[in-house]
């Protein structure tokens, strides 16, 4: 299922890079049909079950083989859509690399002082603030901190 590089591939959205899982979580039911059929080559009659239990993106990744029989789906569609659910759950963008650092290295504490004289010019950014100042605020951190290792 998931060799199609329709399915792996990420979403590049500005800065953020989604995940096969984050798209699908925003998914109404219409859209999560339309989405399965082309992808995964059901049936609107295979699919019947997630219209009618008005399931969408974000209950569509919790769901089982049992909870779809359950609901009147096919055993093979049920599988099917079952083995996708975990697949795609399990789909790792790329494992981060690590580094080292020692607490006095000083490329470390001038990122540090750097990160925060930035965000403090920036000021508070609050629970509510529009996802325009979150991006801020992430890309900040985000470039000031992408030390390479020397």
């Amino acid at each position: 299922m998931l060799d199609n590089p329709k399915i792996v591939r990420s979403l590049q959205t500005g800065n953020v890079s989604l995940t096969l899982a984050d798209k699908i979580k925003k998914y109404k039911t219409d859209a999560l049909i339309k989405f399965l059929q082309r992808e995964e080559d059901l049936e609107l009659d295979n699919l019947k079950v997630i219209y009618e239990e008005k399931v969408n993106g974000r209950d569509f990744l919790k769901l089982t083989e049992e909870k779809l029989e359950r609901h009147g789906m096919k055993l093979g569609p049920a599988s099917r859509l079952a083995d996708f659910i975990k697949e795609i759950g399990a789909i790792c963008q790329f494992p981060p690399k690590t580094y080292t650092l020692e607490d006095d290295d000083e490329e470390l504490k001038q990122c540090i002082r750097e990160i925060k004289c930035r965000l403090g010019n920036m000021g508070t950014i609050l629970a509510d603030s529009n996802e325009a100042m979150w991006c801020e605020y992430y890309t900040c951190c985000r470039n000031i901190s992408a030390i390479s290792p020397t």
